[in-house]
């Protein structure tokens, strides 16, 4: 450290003008331990303009290859716009192939001659059959649609009215520590889960719910309470800092039961 920067001013490397320190960016130095906010050699002026030109002299495959090392290391998928517009058109073509009237016809034909009583249905109908039974993306198509259907109407009836709006907030108010990890428990962190979850058919009622928080939460998932806690490692013989996880785990073994 010269004398100039203790006295507030710097010499920029590339122009060799003396300004002062606060002209002159920071960054975190990841070579020293524990990494260090440092100032470059560089003046703000000096490093905009560098930035510029190596931003000009980038094509466009690499900011594209550096965007998509990004995405990689986030985790995420990364699509260029042309490989979004093939597939949108790639998808639009064999939409419509499936959808032409020759397929259909074809596809109607083949029906009626393995199966003539269907010569009595419509043709709309003639359609629908065919296409469940010879089209098998359609068919996983009809099946998942029928079983939101059906998990829809059940869960209607898997609601007994004993959970209200006064009452989760009253069981929010009376819960300060997760039952799972006994941790405590801020407001905007807590939950409400099922002990069998509903995915498994579990009761909407205030004896199949439990105040958690959000990251126990999340990291059950669809498992029930006592399975998510034997997976976890929890003995319940201890009474100690998993005593609320005992309960739960004992409250989805008796709901099981019955």
């Amino acid at each position: 450290m010269n004398l100039s920067s203790t006295l507030g001013y710097r010499v920029c490397s590339s122009c060799g003008k003396t300004k002062s320190v606060d002209e002159f960016p920071q960054r975190i130095d990841r070579r020293r331990c524990p990494p260090l906010l440092v100032r470059i050699a560089k003046c703000t002026s000096c490093e905009r303009r560098r930035n510029r030109e190596w931003a000009r002299r980038r094509t466009r495959e690499q900011r594209q290859a550096e965007r998509r090392r990004i995405a990689v290391r986030l985790g995420r998928k990364y699509r260029t716009t042309d490989e979004l517009r093939a597939r949108r058109t790639e998808r639009e073509s064999h939409r419509q192939a499936r959808r032409s009237p020759s397929r259909l016809r074809s596809l109607v034909s083949r029906l009626l001659s393995e199966d003539p009583s269907a010569i009595a249905l419509s043709w709309s109908g003639q359609v629908y059959r065919a296409k469940y039974r010879y089209d098998a993306d359609f068919r996983a198509k009809e099946i998942a649609r029928r079983r939101r259907r059906k998990s829809a109407g059940l869960a209607f009836w898997l609601e007994d009215g004993t959970l209200t709006g006064s009452v989760i907030q009253g069981l929010f108010a009376k819960a300060h520590h997760c039952p799972y990890c006994n941790k405590p428990m801020r407001p905007r962190e807590k939950t409400l889960d099922h002990i069998i979850p509903r995915a498994k058919a579990g009761l909407h009622s205030i004896r199949n719910v439990v105040v958690c928080c959000r990251t126990c939460n999340s990291r059950k998932g669809k498992s029930t309470s006592r399975r998510w806690l034997l997976r976890a490692g929890v003995r319940f013989s201890d009474r100690g800092s998993h005593s609320g996880a005992a309960r739960v785990a004992d409250r989805s073994s008796d709901d099981q039961i019955r």
